[in-house]
């Protein structure tokens, strides 16, 4: 419960306290002036004002100086009418105020509670806490209504604050989750995330008797690309194809940057098999025009868990498929 929330229990039951000493008839006229006044008094303490309006003649019977007092209006301007009154609350906040005040008198809600903005004498606005019930009745007439106010101003803004404080925290913890988690350059996930993967993957695997492929992709003759137009233009290969890459894969699976030039995606529940992807991406990077070097092609090597296997041995296969793929002589894709 925030403080917010225990200032508002708390005035709702002192709110409470004082219907209900009113509607206890057998209090002498002395008592309940006493109590009353005690009553005003602590919700003064609060920063908060009693009043009690008479529905029939528009007036207010009793009215808290105090609060206005604390809004910077003189006595002459503290309003004595409810229409006057009324003119202080914020146009945006006034239909939903009076519904709700309408709804309370007609029964259909159990109580009169509602937020508002109340002008101050600067122009500015305080947002206001509200607490009302009906305390003289004649038939299915409200003649009399009395409540508490609270300006909540200050416990607003600092909420507000601490709300904003919150979700920046939450933005620079998920920014901090995805450096962590990402290679700097290309962007897809890093070795750290992608062994992660690879471990989770494998228990699924074992715990639901299910399966799961991987293809180790790398890009044939990158030493020449650097070597010829520098590692500048290194990079950008790397990062094109990453795109190219996570272009061609769904969103289930995972494309990591496994070292230098070398890349991995891990698939689950493949419908044509891993050998189709690793060919369509084959095929998406040959045909790519990349600035400066021209065509770019990719070997990839591919292989699907096995039960009761390693991340270890995966990658062995991959790899050695990989070799066999460059062997071969590279762009193709070859599986084990």
């Amino acid at each position: 419960m925030t403080e917010l929330d225990k200032l508002k229990s708390d005035l709702k039951q002192k709110s409470d306290r004082i219907q209900e000493l009113e509607n206890k008839l057998e209090l002498t006229e002395s008592k309940a002036s006493k109590l009353h006044s005690e009553f005003v008094y602590s919700l003064a303490a609060m920063g908060a004002f009693y009043w009690t309006d008479n529905l029939r003649t528009g007036t207010a019977i009793y009215t808290s100086n105090d609060f206005f007092y604390r809004m910077g209006f003189a006595d002459s301007e503290i309003p004595r009418t409810l229409n006057d009154y009324i003119t202080f609350i914020h146009p945006s906040d006034l239909p939903t105020t009076m519904d709700t005040f309408t709804r309370y008198c007609n029964g259909e809600l159990e109580s009169y509670e509602v937020d508002f903005r109340f002008r101050r004498k600067d122009g500015s606005w305080a947002t206001t806490h509200n607490l009302g019930y009906i305390t003289k009745r004649e038939g299915d007439e409200v003649i009399e209504v009395s409540g508490v106010t609270i300006d909540i101003s200050y416990i607003k803004s600092i909420e507000e604050a601490l709300q904003k404080s919150n979700a920046e925290l939450t933005a620079a913890n998920e920014k901090l989750k995805h450096i962590a988690s990402t290679d700097r350059l290309t962007g897809v996930k890093n070795r750290v995330k992608i062994e992660e993967a690879f471990e989770r993957e494998i228990n699924r695997a074992e715990r639901y008797d299910t399966c799961f492929e991987i293809a180790l992709l790398d890009i044939d003759f990158f030493k020449r690309v650097n070597d010829t137009y520098g590692h500048q233009t290194g990079d950008d290969v790397l990062v094109e194809v990453a795109k190219r890459l996570e272009e061609n894969c769904r969103k289930t699976d995972i494309v990591g940057r496994w070292g230098g030039e070398e890349f991995i995606i891990i698939c689950t529940d493949i419908k044509d098999g891993i050998c189709s992807l690793g060919e369509h991406i084959r095929a998406a990077v040959a045909a790519t025009e990349f600035e400066s070097v021209g065509t770019i092609t990719v070997s990839v090597g591919v292989t699907s868990y096995q039960k009761f296997d390693s991340m270890e041995n995966m990658i062995k296969r991959a790899d050695l498929a990989l070799y066999e793929a460059k062997h071969l002589g590279r762009n193709r894709v070859v599986s084990r």
